[in-house]
């Protein structure tokens, strides 16, 4: 074999080992970490529905505006803003009567619906007088209560720092039990669960008849459950 051979499959082993040397992929430990934090439920929740039915489609409309208007008004001289009072749903449907023996259906009238939703502050006192308030308007409803986090994103911060610590405890005891050294971190990535509402929803029956007292109680002191809020960060570290 000439020199000039020989040099050549000398320069191509080195180039060979370098690039393996090169692309040789560092040593590195991936974990999961899982962050929560329990936070006091700050306002409460209440959806309803009112509706009206008239054979006359505009009178139907026209009653039930007069409903939500007085009952807005109402809600207004209690403390409820405008802002915290939102429309949820608007629906119109035609009423029938069914004859199940002849097959006849006998038309009723234009039935026309809105959901309305309202958010206050989640303590007794200010339910009782918002379901006050809508008593007083609507002969009887039926509702449902439920709490929230008015700012959730305030909690945020410790959530993920919460996750971080229970990554890096982890990724400590997998490095100690297999007698490596942690090196810097590669990547860090976030991922926000669902928020998991404590309580769920109440469904409250009310009537005029409650308000038969002169002080009626409608609900009692209650203590809403904490709304657990998630997080999930994946990190990469290299081991030195």
């Amino acid at each position: 074999m000439s020199r000039f051979k020989i040099l050549l499959l000398s320069i191509f082993s080195i180039i060979s080992v370098s690039s393996f040397a090169q692309t040789e992929m560092p040593r590195t430990i991936s974990v999961q970490g899982h962050g929560e934090v329990n936070v006091k439920p700050d306002v409460a929740n209440i959806s309803f529905s009112l509706s009206q039915t008239n054979l006359d489609f505009k009178k139907a409309v026209d009653e039930l505006n007069t409903k939500v208007n007085s009952l807005s008004k109402g809600l207004r001289k209690v403390g409820v803003s405008k802002n915290d009072i939102h429309s949820s749903n608007y629906n119109i449907t035609k009423e029938y009567k069914h004859n199940y023996k002849t097959g006849e259906k006998t038309f009723l009238g234009f039935k026309v619906s809105h959901r309305i939703t309202l958010q206050i502050a989640s303590d007794t006192k200010s339910v009782n007088k918002v379901f006050e308030a809508i008593i007083k308007s609507l002969s009887d409803v039926e509702l449902n209560l439920s709490f929230g986090i008015k700012n959730p994103e305030d909690s945020k911060d410790l959530m993920i720092a919460n996750a971080i610590k229970d990554a890096k405890k982890k990724a400590e005891v997998m490095a100690e039990a297999s007698e490596l050294e942690l090196g810097e971190i590669l990547s860090i990535n976030y991922h926000t669960a669902p928020v998991h509402y404590g309580g769920g929803n109440n469904r409250i029956m009310l009537s005029k008849k409650m308000t038969m007292d002169a002080a009626p109680v409608m609900v009692e002191d209650f203590n809403p459950a904490d709304i657990k809020q998630s997080t999930t960060v994946d990190i990469v570290w290299m081991i030195k």
